[in-house]
């Protein structure tokens, strides 16, 4: 073995290392974009079902956007009108009756849920297909 075949080795290995980062970036990237579009798709079912009488808890959603950390992508839907709590799940009125919950928010969820395996699974491995190519 001369000094050669060892730089060879040496700079194959090191080839090897540069080239799984880049795909494990491109991966993180595709992810992240099919993440954000499902935010951005759960965002707008949200807002469409979001109860309306004066406008002000439906314009109040917002997507944290996508994060990554611990190996999970995630973000979370909020709003911070003050009694949109309260039209999600239900509150009692001033006569003692209950007011039953519009559940537009975890009715959303949940239909997110149901389509994973079938519509954003498929998404998510055509992202990861694109980075390994």
């Amino acid at each position: 073995m001369n000094l050669g075949d060892v730089e060879s080795a040496v700079f194959e290995d090191y080839a090897k290392y540069v080239n799984d980062r880049v795909k494990a970036k491109i991966a993180s990237k595709n992810i992240t974009r099919e993440v954000n579009t499902m935010s951005q798709a759960m965002l707008g079912d949200v807002i469409k079902v979001t109860n309306v009488d004066t406008g002000t808890l439906r314009r109040g959603w917002r997507s944290s956007g996508v994060k990554y950390a611990a190996s999970t992508f995630s973000f979370s839907l909020e709003n911070n009108v003050e009694y949109g709590f309260y039209v999600e799940n239900g509150h009692r009125n001033k006569g003692g009756g209950w007011v039953e919950g519009s559940f537009f928010l975890k009715n959303t969820v949940l239909k997110y849920k149901k389509d994973l395996n079938s519509v954003w699974k498929q998404r998510f491995t055509e992202a990861l297909r694109e980075a390994i190519e």
